[in-house]
């Protein structure tokens, strides 16, 4: 069974109105609801009820149905998986239950990831969240082999398949170890660990095994001081070390084994991979995962700053010369080091390294005093000690050794390496080695410049543009236009700044809006927009149900905006915030958000029946439940949405209007 059979299969509309109470359909198979993943007012959750996609529009994220049963209820993907499964009214895997757990350690003991057995047999890993809790997945986390702390001092080594191995063989009295997650998974950094060591391999009695078995030595020739590949005899088909042991084997009978093993000739071993794979970790095959696995596997993107700056990525933020991306920088670089809010967005709390190719000492200095700064690492060209490196040097294998999962921060592209920006190949040199840094769980925010006329783009060769994951631009804006062209007078007080996506994202395209103090350098200001935006939600107020046209004419005449495309835009911005939409053929209509739609009144003020509405009405709520027809005339209020409608009576009772404040 897989995800899809569990979507063809589950009542989606079902499931989302059991998790959310306050879900309200809005046609179109799409719905609203007050977001449960953090403290809503206001409905901020959209859901498709054909697909299950959601989303917050508060930044809570979205994604599929399981990506929400897994928020919603703080469990992994397996349990999300069965409890899905059940609901769709189909029979789950049983449950998995943990049996045993194997923490790998650093040098000093320190657990970095755990491998985690289940019965069924099956694995997986997960990681500190250093709160108490784990990560189901190995993102950012330096690999080492089990039991590393008993292998360091040890001259002698046995290597096999699994953690259970490991153990068993710790209970004769020998040191062994293995790779995380099984055969074919040996890696190439492992091999430092077993310099100048005696390794004997012992490879399960399978397929698989031996080529395992071979890869490893073939890591390791040259760099232990002795291999060998130790066969035992009488193992059974995929028998291991631990059958043979709980067979009756002993150290001593072991310890002969491996006596009488050659060491291992390279000379003599299966050509893997035509030669060409010397010291490989994995043949080409091997390496390779089948989507079904990417797809279960709970890694998702993070955040240093929500919706504006990815974790694990290369981020362009390019403006002109003297703009501010410095002082911008430095105040991100400050939230997230403190784990603060940044413009009023969230920041992940990380560890930030500031590496400054431009400013003088004295200029970071000021800057710094006046912003704080007080936990950011800075690696200035001031520096007495160790100047920072240009990427385009050898030196810059020093970035790989600054704390893992930081972000480093670049300013500028062109000061920090002594290429040609304009040449593609030269380029491509750079970007590649900030792609190293990158998969190494760093997140590079690269500083760069503008070229001459023209603030909106970034300047150099296209590959620049090409390998980053994320851009950003930083440029001024006028307040009442902020798509805008170029502001010409830099001195103009009705402008702002705008840091925000251009060009090209990996993501999904944001932006702030902010205004400079001299004293504090930028600061959070209001969007532009935000005035037109509750100008259109006061219209749908005073008239709950507009289509684009109407709300234009509305615009034009009362907001002054003259540009269709303008009102088009923010009647998306404004989706899912302050209203929502509905599409009647070709007609799309919107509702403020939490707007009640009433009729027109029943009675007239000198008390008589409105004659507009004594027509029957069908299709509406009636005291017997049961759509007959019937007059307004003595009947329920019908047109009201529950609870506003009421009860029947046979009097005349004086309703002058019923205002959305009555109600």
């Amino acid at each position: 069974m897989d995800r899809q059979t569990i979507l063809n299969s589950l009542d989606i509309r079902t499931f989302y109105v059991s998790e959310l109470s306050s879900l309200k359909t809005n046609g179109d198979n799409k719905a609203i609801a007050l977001c449960p993943l953090h403290e809503d007012t206001n409905p901020s959750l959209s859901v498709n009820l054909s697909t299950g996609q959601w989303n917050c529009l508060a930044g809570c994220g979205g994604g599929s149905v399981f990506d929400f049963y897994m928020k919603r209820h703080g469990c992994d993907y397996r349990t999300a998986f069965n409890a899905l499964a059940d609901r769709a009214g189909l029979k789950a895997s049983p449950a998995s239950k943990i049996v045993d757990t194997y923490p790998y350690r650093d040098t000093e003991g320190k657990v970095l990831f755990e491998v985690v057995r289940y019965e069924p047999k099956s694995f997986r890993q997960r990681r500190p969240d250093n709160k108490g809790g784990w990560i189901w997945n190995l993102q950012g986390i330096e690999l080492v082999p089990f039991n590393l702390q008993a292998v360091i001092p040890a001259k002698s080594v046995l290597i096999v398949e699994g953690e259970k191995d490991v153990l068993s063989l710790k209970g004769i009295g020998l040191v062994a170890t293995c790779s995380a997650m099984g055969a074919g998974k040996w890696r190439k950094e492992y091999n430092q660990w077993f310099r100048g060591k005696k390794v004997a391999i012992l490879p399960d009695n399978d397929e698989p095994g031996r080529k395992h078995a071979e890869q490893v030595a073939r890591s390791l020739h040259g760099i232990a001081e002795s291999v060998k590949v130790v066969e035992i005899p009488g193992l059974p088909p995929k028998g291991d070390v631990s059958d043979w042991i709980q067979a009756g084997g002993t150290c001593e009978q072991l310890l002969e084994f491996m006596k009488n093993t050659p060491a291992y000739d390279l000379s003599e071993s299966p050509d893997i991979g035509g030669g060409q794979l010397d010291n490989a970790v994995f043949t080409p095959l091997s390496a390779l995962q089948r989507g079904a696995d990417l797809r279960t596997i709970e890694c998702c993107i993070e955040w240093c700053i929500d919706r504006l700056l990815p974790k694990q990525s290369i981020t362009l933020l390019h403006g002109r010369g003297g703009i501010g991306k410095t002082w911008v920088c430095l105040v991100l670089a400050d939230s997230i080091s403190r784990g603060i809010p940044f413009m009023g967005l969230d920041t992940q709390k990380m560890s930030v390294v500031f590496i400054d190719f431009e400013n003088s000492l004295p200029v970071l200095v000021d800057r710094i005093r006046k912003i704080g700064a007080d936990d950011v690492l800075f690696w200035h060209n001031a520096n007495e000690e160790m100047k920072p490196p240009k990427l385009d040097s050898l030196d810059a294998e020093a970035y790989k050794h600054l704390p893992k999962g930081s972000l480093l921060v670049f300013d500028t592209l062109r000061a920090s390496q002594s290429k040609d920006e304009n040449n593609s190949q030269d380029m491509a040199v750079i970007m590649s080695k900030l792609k190293d840094l990158r998969d190494m769980d760093f997140t590079i925010l690269l500083l760069h410049h503008t070229p001459k006329g023209n603030d909106r783009t970034y300047k150099g060769s296209t590959a620049i543009l090409d390998l980053a994951d994320h851009v950003l631009s930083l440029h001024k804006v006028k307040k009442g236009n902020p798509e805008g062209g170029e502001v010409e007078d830099e001195d103009d007080q009705e402008c702002l700044y705008r840091l925000g996506t251009k060009d090209k994202t990996r993501y999904e395209p944001f932006h702030v809006f902010m205004a400079f103090d001299k004293e504090r350098g930028f600061v959070k200001a209001e969007d532009p927009d935000e005035l037109d935006l509750q100008g259109i939600y006061h219209f749908l107020k005073e008239k709950p149900r507009l289509n684009q046209g109407n709300i234009f004419e509305l615009a034009k005449d009362e907001l002054d905006i003259k540009s269709k495309g303008k009102v088009i835009s923010l009647l998306k911005k404004g989706e899912g915030r302050y209203w929502t939409s509905t599409r009647e053929g070709k007609a799309v209509f919107y509702q403020a958000i939490g707007c009640v739609h009433v009729s027109d009144p029943i009675y007239r003020t000198d008390g008589q029946i409105n004659p507009t509405l004594l027509e029957p009405v069908r299709d509406f709520r009636t005291d017997d439940q049961t759509n007959t027809p019937e007059t307004l005339d003595g009947s329920q209020l019908s047109n009201c949405l529950a609870p506003y409608w009421t009860e029947r009576t046979d009097e005349v009772i004086e309703v002058l209007d019923l205002s959305e404040e009555a109600l």
